[in-house]
């Protein structure tokens, strides 16, 4: 395993909602709004563990999401807030819906981007070489 990026999550809600007027720390949230995808998807595991929020707010709202798009309309349509890892804030995806916002909270959550092979490959060399690469990567960018 070699870890390549620590990733921050940012506060995604729409332009009227007030958590948008100021900075939050995660425990300023309302949980009862936090908006997530479905059981099963990687990105709601991300977002209750990198924010240690277990099961107190997996379904706290009683919505859940099948995709990012869905999602977002969720979230356009005032029904809630949800947290989006900073690759998907800065790709563009919230382009489709500008009444969006993402801000970043204080002392944001993060989750760790990593690059994993079995301990058995025989292209560690290659590993190694590429994970270099992507962390070079992502600290020139950053």
């Amino acid at each position: 395993v070699q870890a390549i990026y620590d990733e921050p999550l940012y506060l995604v809600c729409h332009s009227d909602d007030t958590l948008t007027q100021q900075t939050y720390s995660l425990d300023d949230l309302p949980l009862d709004r936090l908006l997530l995808l479905e059981e099963g998807h990687c990105l709601r595991e991300h977002a209750l563990s990198a924010c240690a929020l277990g099961d107190r707010a997996s379904t706290a709202s009683g919505l859940t999401a099948s995709s990012l798009p869905t999602l977002m309309q969720l979230v356009r349509a005032q029904l809630g807030f949800t947290l989006l890892p900073e690759m998907a804030v800065t790709s563009g995806f919230l382009m489709a819906n500008p009444q969006l916002v993402a801000r970043p909270l204080i002392q944001p959550p993060t989750r760790t981007l990593a690059l994993l092979t079995r301990k058995s490959s025989t292209q560690m060399a290659e590993f190694s070489r590429l994970a270099q690469l992507l962390q070079h990567m992502v600290t020139t960018v950053a």
